[in-house]
C-alpha cells in the first residue's frame, strides 16, 4: 500500500523548518518556549512601559496641542451636537472624528490634565505592542522573533513621539484598528469564517475615522496572503474589493479637506524631479534612523535654505534607494525580505511627501506602522540566526539584551525630551535649525514677555525663510512691545506687502500711529480696515474715538451710533457716547447712555463719575454728589474741591 504523500508546509512556515534539527531542538529548550502567551505579553508589555513611563510626567505641548485640545471647546463636552461636529467637521486640516471623540472622552475622564491624556496613548500604544506581538506570531510561527518584533516596536525611540505628543495620539489610535483588523482578517484566511471578514471592515472603518493613513491596508492584506503563500488569484482579490472602495472614499475625502485647508502644498512649489529627491531623502533617513535612532526631531524642516537645497544628501539619496533596491531585488525568492521591503515601502508611500502635505519632510510619527515590516524581518533574522548557532547563543542573548537596554534607554531620555513646549523646541533646534520651530519658540518667549529673546528667534525665521507667513508681523509686534515703535512700523510694512488686506497688522499699525499722535494716519488705518471689515464693530469704535480726538463729533457720533447699531451690549461705546452727547450739550441723552453703561457694566465708576459731571450741568447736585462721592470710594479719583462745590450746589 503506498503511502500518502506528506503535506507541503506554506512556504513562511519552510525557513522556519529548514534549520538544523539539532539547532531547532536547542531554540525549543529556551525558557521563553516553555511561558505561556500570556506572560510573554506581560514582559513585553512591563519592558515598554519601563521605557515610556515618563510621559505620564509631561505637559501639554503649543505645537498642534492647543488646536486638537486646549483650545479646542469641543471636546469638553460629550453632547449628541459636539459628537456631530466631530463626525461632520475638519479640524486641523484631517478628518479624524475618532481621535476626536476619544479627546472628548479623556476629558471627561481627566478634565485638562497633561498626564491624563498620556495615560491614554500609552495604554493604547501598550495594546499595540501586545497586537503586534500576536501578528508577528501568527505571521512567523515563531515566538522568538515575534518577541523581537513586539519588542522594537514597543520601545523603539522612534515610536516615542507618537505616545508622547498628545496631538499625535491619531497614530496610537489608527494603528489599534489597522492591527486588529489584520488579525482578524488573518483569522478569516484560514478559518474561512466570514464573523471574521465582517468584523476586520468594521476595524477598518474605524482606522480610517483615526487616520486616512490607514488607507493601505487592502494592499497590506495582500502581503500577508503573499508572506503566507496564500495563491493570489480572483477570489483573493474580490475579497479586497470592499475595502479598497473604504481606501479610495477615505482618501478622496482626507485629500480634498488637506487641499482646502491648504496643508497641501503648491505643487509647482518644489518642481517634481526635487519631490522625489525629497522623497527618497525622507525614505533614507527613516531606514538609517530606525538602525541608528539619534539626532530626532519633533520637526524636520525640508532640507533647502532660501528654497534652494541645502544638503548633498539629498542628492545621494536617490542611489541609495536604488541601491536597496538592487539587494531586494537579488533576494527576491526570500518571502520574508520581500514582504518586509514591500510592507514599509507600501505603509511610507502616502507620508514621503510626493505630494507634498505640510512644511516637513518627514516626522517620527509617520514610521509608527510603517516599521512593522523591518520590526517583522529583523525578528525573523534573529530567531534564524539563534537556531543556526547554538554555540552563540548565550553570546547572542546577551548581545540582544545590550540592544536592547540601549534603545530602551534612548527612549526613556526621547520621552523626556516631551516634557514641555520649550524643551522640545530646544532639542529640535539642536539637532535641526528650522523657521518653524524658531518660530514657535519665538512666540513661547513673546507670551512670556521676553521679547528680546523673542525677537532674536524672529530674526533666524527672517533669514532662513523669509516668505514665511506672520514673521514680519511677529518681529512687528516684539518691536511694538519693546517700545521701538520705527523698528515696529518697518516690520509690518513688510507684512503688509505679502498681506495687504490683514485687519489684524492694521490694527497694530493704527494703535502705534494713535500713540504716536499721527491722527491722519491712524485714521486712514481705520478707514482701511472699515473697508476691508464693514461689519466690525471695534473698527467703527476705533474711529470714533480718533474722530472725537480731531473734534470731528459730529462723525464720531454717527459711528458710536452704528457701533451700538451692530452690538448693543458693547459696553464701552455707551460711555463713550455719553460723552460725547455731554460735550455736546445733549445731557438728557448724556444720562441715558451713563445709565445704561451701568446697568451693563455696574462697577464702573468711570461711567459714575462722568454721569456726575452730567447731572451738575443739569444743576442736579446731589445727584451729581452722590455719583461723585460713590465713584471716589471705589477707587475713582475725583478732583479735590468737586465733592465740596456739589456739596455747596446741594445745600448740604
Amino acid at each position: 500500500m503506498a503511502k500518502p504523500k506528506p503535506k507541503k508546509p506554506a512556504p513562511a512556515e519552510q525557513a522556519v523548518r529548514a534549520a538544523p534539527a539539532a539547532a531547532k531542538q536547542e531554540h525549543k529548550a529556551l525558557f521563553i518556549e516553555r511561558m505561556s502567551n500570556t506572560k510573554i505579553i506581560i514582559f513585553i508589555l512591563c519592558a515598554t512601559a519601563l521605557c515610556l513611563v515618563p510621559v505620564l510626567q509631561n505637559e501639554f505641548l503649543a505645537f498642534d496641542d492647543p488646536s486638537y485640545v486646549t483650545d479646542n471647546p469641543l471636546i469638553q463636552h460629550l453632547g449628541l451636537g459636539n459628537i456631530k461636529a466631530f463626525f461632520t467637521r475638519q479640524f486641523v486640516s484631517t478628518y479624524q472624528p475618532l481621535v476626536m471623540l476619544s479627546y472628548a472622552v479623556e476629558f471627561k475622564l481627566f478634565g485638562m490634565s497633561g498626564p491624563g491624556f498620556h495615560l491614554f496613548s500609552l495604554v493604547v500604544h501598550l495594546v499595540n505592542v501586545a497586537l503586534v506581538y500576536l501578528l508577528a506570531q501568527r505571521l512567523l510561527k515563531d515566538r522568538i522573533a515575534a518577541v523581537v518584533t513586539a519588542l522594537l516596536f514597543g520601545i523603539h525611540p522612534l515610536h516615542v513621539e507618537s505616545v508622547a505628543w498628545v496631538a499625535s495620539q491619531k497614530d496610537v489610535l489608527y494603528a489599534c484598528f489597522f492591527l486588529a483588523s489584520s488579525l482578524c482578517y488573518l483569522r478569516f484566511v484560514s478559518d474561512n469564517n466570514r464573523k471574521y471578514y465582517l468584523l476586520s471592515m468594521v476595524l477598518f472603518v474605524l482606522s480610517l475615522l483615526s487616520k486616512a493613513q490607514a488607507v493601505v491596508l487592502p494592499v497590506v492584506f495582500l502581503l500577508f496572503d503573499y508572506l503566507q503563500g496564500r495563491k493570489i488569484d480572483g477570489k483573493a482579490i474580490v475579497e479586497k474589493v470592499p475595502f479598497l472602495v473604504l481606501s479610495l472614499i477615505f482618501g478622496v475625502v482626507a485629500l480634498t479637506m488637506q487641499t482646502k485647508t491648504g496643508a497641501v502644498q503648491d505643487f509647482s512649489y518644489f518642481p517634481f524631479y526635487e519631490r522625489a529627491m525629497f522623497a527618497c531623502y525622507g525614505f533614507v533617513c527613516y531606514l538609517l534612523q530606525t538602525l541608528v535612532p539619534i539626532k530626532l526631531s519633533i520637526f524636520y524642516p525640508y532640507p533647502e535654505t532660501l528654497d534652494k537645497i541645502n544638503s548633498v544628501f539629498v542628492y545621494i539619496a536617490p542611489m541609495v534607494v536604488a541601491a536597496l533596491a538592487v539587494v531586494v531585488i537579488k533576494y527576491r525568492k526570500s518571502r520574508i525580505i520581500m514582504f518586509a521591503a514591500l510592507f514599509f515601502c507600501i505603509t511610507i508611500a502616502l507620508v514621503i511627501q510626493l505630494i507634498p502635505v505640510g512644511t516637513a519632510v518627514r516626522a517620527d510619527r509617520y514610521s509608527y506602522v510603517s516599521l512593522i515590516g523591518i520590526f517583522l524581518l529583523a525578528g525573523y533574522a534573529f530567531a534564524r540566526l539563534y537556531e543556526r548557532r547554538p554555540a552563540q547563543q548565550k553570546t547572542l542573548t546577551a548581545l540582544a539584551g545590550v540592544y536592547f537596554v540601549i534603545i530602551g534607554g534612548l527612549a526613556f531620555s526621547r520621552t523626556m525630551v516631551f516634557k514641555d513646549s520649550m524643551t522640545v523646541y530646544n532639542n529640535a533646534l539642536e539637532n535641526y535649525p528650522s523657521f518653524m520651530i524658531y518660530n514657535n519658540r519665538g512666540v513661547i518667549f513673546f507670551n512670556n514677555k521676553e521679547y528680546k529673546e523673542a525677537l532674536a528667534d524672529f530674526q533666524e525665521v527672517e533669514k532662513i525663510k523669509p516668505a514665511f507667513p506672520n514673521i514680519w508681523y511677529n518681529s512687528g509686534y516684539a518691536y511694538q512691545q519693546m517700545g521701538n515703535m520705527p523698528k515696529a512700523l518697518e516690520d509690518y510694512a513688510h507684512a503688509l506687502q505679502k498681506d495687504p488686506n490683514n485687519v489684524d497688522i492694521l490694527s497694530k499699525v493704527q494703535t502705534i500711529h494713535t500713540t504716536q499722535n499721527n491722527l491722519p494716519a491712524a485714521l486712514d488705518d481705520a478707514n482701511k480696515i472699515i473697508a476691508l471689515k464693514p461689519d466690525m464693530a471695534e473698527a467703527y469704535y476705533s474711529r470714533a474715538e480718533l474722530l472725537g480726538r480731531m473734534g470731528k463729533a459730529k462723525e464720531a457720533m454717527a459711528d458710536l451710533d452704528k457701533v451700538i447699531a451692530m452690538k448693543p451690549d458693547f459696553v464701552e461705546v455707551y460711555n463713550d457716547r455719553g460723552i460725547a452727547n455731554s460735550m455736546a450739550g445733549n445731557y438728557e441723552q448724556a444720562l441715558k447712555d451713563f445709565d445704561k453703561m451701568i446697568q451693563l457694566r455696574p462697577n464702573e465708576w468711570n461711567a459714575r463719575y462722568n454721569r456726575s459731571l452730567t447731572y451738575k450741568a443739569l444743576g442736579r447736585y446731589a445727584d451729581a454728589y452722590n455719583d461723585a462721592l460713590t465713584a471716589k470710594n471705589n477707587g475713582r479719583q475725583v478732583p479735590e474741591g468737586y465733592l465740596e462745590e456739589l456739596k455747596k450746589g446741594a445745600g448740604k
